[in-house]
């Protein structure tokens, strides 16, 4: 599962990089959100391989067919996963006001909860709701993760 997630974050990725003057988000800004998803990313899986670890010594059935790596999932992404304490690690990019609100938006570290990664074909308001087309996507609700290849929706904002 972790290679989706992986693609996923790789094809969103490249596809802002791309239409990066269009929509006018900085390179620094788009490399703060994948270091971020792949952080996310790497404390979820830990904490279900944790729970998974918990789930086979009590003797309850867990996930068939998962190995975990003797590397951990920390060397998914080809090495040591990059956080915010490390020294120097945005200094080319310097400091930005385009992106001083996105923890806001993100949210805070710590529990990710329900989360939802995708490719959104088309978004319409109609009756003071959004409906929105996805695509190539997954949702993570709890521990329990699902894939789509398209999805409807209302929101209420």
């Amino acid at each position: 599962m972790l290679k989706i997630y992986e693609d996923i974050i790789n094809e969103v990725i490249s596809r802002l990089e791309q239409v990066e003057d269009e929509v006018s988000i900085g390179k620094s800004a788009i490399h703060e959100l994948r270091n971020e998803w792949r952080e996310r990313l790497i404390e979820y899986t830990q904490s279900e391989w944790d729970g998974e670890r918990m789930r086979r010594r009590d003797g309850e059935q867990g996930y068939h067919g998962y190995e975990r790596l003797s590397e951990g999932p920390a060397h998914a992404f080809g090495g040591k996963p990059t956080t915010a304490k490390d020294p120097g690690m945005f200094e080319d990019y310097g400091s930005s006001d385009v992106s001083s609100g996105d923890s806001e938006i993100i949210g805070t570290k710590g529990s990710t909860g329900n989360c939802m990664v995708c490719l959104y074909v088309k978004v319409n308001m109609s009756k003071g709701k959004w409906k929105c087309t996805f695509k190539q996507g997954f949702i993570s609700i709890g521990n329990i993760d699902f894939v789509f290849n398209s999805a409807q929706g209302e929101l209420e904002w």
